[in-house]
């Protein structure tokens, strides 16, 4: 991934991480909306609503671990490729917290952000979260 290029683990955990746990604890105030601070954790296991349609697509349910079957084969095979093209591309995930956040996190000196130190932007424990929506979406493999 170019990624790994251009982007400094140090960096994005202590600049641009903080800002993708959302503002749930003292909230922001969205001009026109409200007066008042509103609340919102960030997004989960790099959920994009791209990754969002795929799953919808693949009919990869994340609250059940029911799929529907395929009676063409060549159906089968390909709807397990892209299966399995999502699973990698959530263990490709998981390797990118380890290296952006983990280990930067055993490194870290005391900063403002202690409150993402255990968990994902959306508030989920972070390898544990991101193991089970993998193992989930192999799950749907035919």
């Amino acid at each position: 991934m170019r990624m790994h290029e251009g982007l400094d683990a140090d960096k994005f955990y202590h600049e641009l991480r903080p800002y993708l746990g959302g503002w749930d604890k003292i909230g922001m105030i969205y001009e026109g909306v409200s007066d008042r601070p509103i609340k919102m954790t960030g997004g989960s296991a790099a959920q994009c609503t791209g990754i969002q349609a795929i799953d919808i697509f693949l009919q990869v349910q994340h609250n059940s671990m029911e799929h529907n079957s395929r009676d063409n084969e060549d159906l089968v095979m390909a709807y397990n490729k892209c299966v399995e093209a999502v699973a990698n591309l959530r263990t490709n995930h998981i390797q990118i917290v380890a290296k952006y956040i983990l280990i930067p996190k055993s490194q870290k000196q005391n900063g403002d952000f202690q409150r993402l130190d255990n968990v994902g932007t959306g508030g989920q424990d972070l390898i544990p979260f991101l193991k089970k929506l993998r193992n989930l979406t192999r799950s749907f493999l035919l």
